[in-house]
């Protein structure tokens, strides 16, 4: 993918993907630098062996699994949709199936180079630019994936490419963030593309950035099968994907016919999926994902994830499915039996002894019954238990063989467990393989690789060397046998057969278990033949990998004189072990318990049972369970061995329901500034626990805690409120209200301090200092002799025309509580005049309560007498 506009004339094969990490750089690039970025010519494969920490230094060992923005959107691509994808793929279960790159492929870019010479974003489509892009991606635990050409321009001329550029544009990417390249092949005809992949290789390993390469859009000329797992990850082997059941299934066909060429950190790729973008049956999808998962194929998304329906959600996240092409060992699928009539059975071993994965293909436009056989597969005669991935539900036990009807179209993915032909001490050339792939014919036994028809070889020489015994391969090309523990050392003479004479550059390889465990590095004609070595002490799955390395031509590699050693030693049981695609879960929540890890060291493990501990139990290396009600339960898996011998592994998975928020307060009514005690032990999660105690106290404050205290500075009702956070985000919230009382204020002082003397006619002042514990705003009320006067402020002057004895009061209240005080003045002297109405002092403050009706009818009766009496 990544060509939006213009197409070069010819169909390419797309190829993907190469990690090699920060550690490569100081080995790697010496030997194998291509051309200088100056604009040399791009520099050969080395034939050089590599330094082992070079070769062992790979990124990752699984398939990439991720989403690409160009089935789905092409160039219609901005900043806001690839954030919402990020987001879709968190909230919408893809990062939690293995899904963890987001890949922008073409119209990313500016038209050209910025003033510094170096790529840059599209101002408008990417205002913020890619490495906010990227911090973003991040931020939610995912990889951030990038387009580029490795030609001078981009695909459709949408920007520019980075021919003589590939370490300074790797440095740029590297800055940003970038984790995974997507290398397209445009403008760059008449170059040799694997030079300029191994330009990429070197420059990954240069910027000290472990970044994933993926070799795109090669074309079958350049054989990307050779040079591609010396180079990149993942290699394109077809022309672009559509969606479409023709196209898709053509490009299945075309990465079958290198299947050799995939191992553990190195896959062929068959192009991004087509599932959900709508043009093909629901069928054809589940079949799409599944032959991809056959394939060990990169799973990289290419739906609107915002918007998918259910169906391709359980699709694209079928864990089962998913397990098929993540497995460690990472086999691509070879066909074992074809009808002629569109009906096929394709097998991949799985890690776990005994396991496969078979793939029973209908092309045809009518259901049809197809059928496998245990010898086939590699198996041996007699029972062995039957599941099918897709619907997740185990078939039951077969004897030999199984068989079911499968629609137009379809696939029936099933995992077949059942026991391993066991590989024993001797000439493995008289044993037989559980899988064989090769690039020119089958691989021959005790005779070189002659072509490609079966047979057609001739004695295996060696430097001269003739050998009876051993195997004839082409590269590439993976042998796999099942010593399941029981053997000790593999042996043989590894060399390029004398028929190729000087010609033919391979790499001999052993693996066990989906681990390297001996390099040869490159081998030509004219390089001596290895006599190899290597412990197998407890290996299960023996794979011989004859790796190519710039071309397949005269790649003729003989393993001769291969000799298993294996011990006749008592029986040992097995060891169980399996892991849990979640220990934290919702009622209803599918879990996945995968047994694969367990080990027999000298022999086969039989039988997987599962008991749940909620009264349901299950059978096989790989199971699903949905657990109906919260608590705690022990998972049990007890393994037993071809032998007898049984061993059993537990793990506890906690099954959650929603969150209860609950809380006390104590004292529940208090008056201010006196801490409450608010404690949220109540609140619960059954079979879980809660994360987040968070509290609002209605009165701007928060906190955070299960047990919190607080104060309140003011009087009134207060809402509390508590809400409470799960391990799987769910809140609940609850609320309680708690009652502050309110202080009376209080006098500070008061002048005079006590009972006053003044003469008719003095005029006395009287004040009061008063304040409220609360800081309520008081105000005043002041009264003669319970008549109240107009005055509202902390002062009040009196004066008196005619003798006699007055009571002054003052009354100071919050509005809630109020305090007085009272003077008694005695007015001396001889009447001088009627007596003027009271006089209010100054300054006033604040409004007054008012007085009590009968208070105010006292004081207009008193007001008429005296206005009469003025008259």
């Amino acid at each position: 993918m990544g060509r939006p506009v213009m197409r070069h004339p010819f169909k390419f094969l797309c190829f993907g993907i190469a990690l090699l990490g920060v550690a490569l750089s100081p080995l790697l690039v010496p030997g194998l630098s291509g051309g200088s970025q100056g604009g040399g010519s791009p520099g050969p494969i080395p034939r050089s062996p590599w330094p082992p920490a070079v070769r062992n230094a790979t990124i990752g060992t699984l398939p990439t699994m991720g989403w690409n923005s160009w089935n789905h959107f092409a160039c219609g691509i901005d900043e806001n949709l690839i954030k919402q994808i990020a987001d879709g793929m968190v909230n919408g279960g893809l990062q939690a199936a293995g899904y963890d790159v987001v890949t922008l492929d073409a119209c990313w870019s500016a038209r050209n180079r910025d003033a510094a010479g170096n790529l840059s974003n599209d101002p408008q489509a990417f205002p913020s630019g890619m490495k906010a892009l990227g911090d973003y991606i991040h931020a939610r635990g995912l990889r951030f994936g990038l387009y580029t050409s490795i030609g001078t321009r981009m695909c459709g001329d949408v920007g520019p490419g980075s021919l003589d550029h590939e370490v300074q544009d790797v440095a740029t990417l590297a800055s940003w963030g970038v984790d995974y390249i997507k290398a397209d092949r445009c403008s760059a005809d008449g170059l040799v593309m694997k030079d300029l992949y191994a330009r990429w290789r070197d420059a990954i390993a240069a910027s000290g950035r472990p970044i994933v390469l993926s070799a795109s859009d090669n074309i079958a000329v350049q054989e990307p099968w050779a040079w591609g797992p010396v180079t990149a990850h993942q290699w394109r082997m077809s022309d672009d994907i559509k969606d479409d059941w023709a196209t898709m299934m053509g490009i299945f066909d075309l990465n079958f016919l290198h299947a050799a060429a995939t191992a553990p950190g190195g896959f062929n790729d068959p192009d991004m999926l087509e599932v959900g973008n709508g043009g093909m049956s629901e069928t054809e999808y589940a079949t799409h994902f599944g032959l991809w998962a056959l394939m060990s194929a990169p799973l990289i998304a290419g739906n609107d994830l915002r918007t998918m329906d259910a169906s391709t959600r359980a699709i694209l996240t079928n864990a089962e499915v998913i397990a098929v092409d993540q497995d460690p060992n990472a086999f691509q699928a070879i066909k074992v039996h074809d009808n002629g009539a569109g009906q096929e059975v394709w097998s991949k071993p799985l890690a776990s002894s005994g396991s496969r994965a078979v793939g029973l293909l209908n092309r045809g436009r009518a259901a049809a019954t197809i059928g496998v056989d245990w010898s086939a597969i590699g198996l041996a005669t007699g029972s062995a238990t039957v599941r099918d991935l897709e619907a997740q539900q185990d078939r039951g036990t077969f004897v030999d063989s199984y068989s079911v009807s499968v629609p137009a179209h379809g696939l029936a993915l099933l995992r077949i467990l059942g026991t391993d032909r066991a590989a024993t001490g001797g000439y493995l050339s008289d044993q037989p393989w559980t899988y064989m792939a090769n690039e020119n014919g089958p691989v021959e036994r005790d005779m070189s690789n002659g072509g490609s028809g079966a047979g057609d070889g001739r004695a295996l020489s060696l430097n001269g060397s003739r050998h009876a015994k051993g195997f004839g391969t082409w590269a590439p090309s993976a042998i796999e046998f099942r010593p399941d523990g029981s053997c000790s050392t593999f042996t043989a003479e590894v060399g390029i057969d004398d028929e190729a004479g000087s010609r033919g550059t391979v790499i001999f390889q052993v693996w066990g278990d989906g681990q390297k465990i001996f390099d040869s590095g490159v081998t030509t004609g004219t390089t001596p033949t290895k006599n190899i070595q290597v412990d197998l002490s407890g290996v299960r799955s023996l794979r011989l990998e004859t790796v190519a390395v710039d071309g397949t031509s005269y790649d003729s590699g003989d393993w001769a004189d291969a000799i298993l050693v294996c011990s006749t030693s008592p029986n040992l049981p097995p060891q169980a072990s399996f892991t849990v695609s979640s220990i934290s879960v919702r009622p209803g929540d599918p879990v996945s318990f995968d047994g694969s890890s367990s080990t027999d060291p000298d022999g086969t493990i039989q039988l997987y049972t599962w008991d749940f501990g909620d009264g349901s139990a299950g059978s096989g290396p790989l199971v699903g369970h949905s657990f109906a009600l919260a608590g705690t339960f022990n998972v049990v898996l007890t393994v037993t061995d071809n032998g007898g011998a049984s061993n059993t592994a537990t793990a506890a998975v906690s099954v959650t329901s929603a969150p209860r928020a609950e809380f006390s307060a104590t004292p529940r009514a208090v008056l201010p500034g006196i801490p409450i005690r608010f404690d949220g032990s109540n609140s619960t999660v059954p079979g879980g626990h809660i994360v987040l105690y968070a509290w609002d106290f209605a009165d701007g404050a928060t906190a955070q805690g299960r047990v919190v205290m607080h104060a309140y500075s003011s009087h009134g009702i207060f809402s509390v409120r508590l809400l409470v956070k799960d391990n799987f985000d769910r809140t609940n919230e609850t609320q309680v209200a708690v009652a502050i009382g309110n202080r009376a204020p209080t006098i500070t002082s008061t002048s005079p301090s006590a009972n006053s003397v003044l003469q008719v006619g003095e005029l006395g002042t009287f004040t009061i200092a008063a304040s409220d514990p609360d800081g309520d705003l008081l105000s005043y009320s002041w009264t003669i002799d319970g008549v109240h006067v107009g005055a509202t402020s902390g002062s009040y002057a009196f004066a008196s025309l005619v003798p006699g004895a007055f009571a002054i009061r003052v009354i100071a209240t919050d509005g809630f509580a109020a305090v007085l005080f009272e003077w008694r003045v005695t007015v001396e002297g001889s009447s001088q005049a009627p007596a003027p109405p009271p006089t209010a002092g100054v300054p006033e403050t604040v409004a007054s309560l008012g007085v009590v009706a009968l208070g105010l009818l006292v004081t207009l009766v008193t007001h008429a007498i005296r206005t009469r009496k003025r008259r």
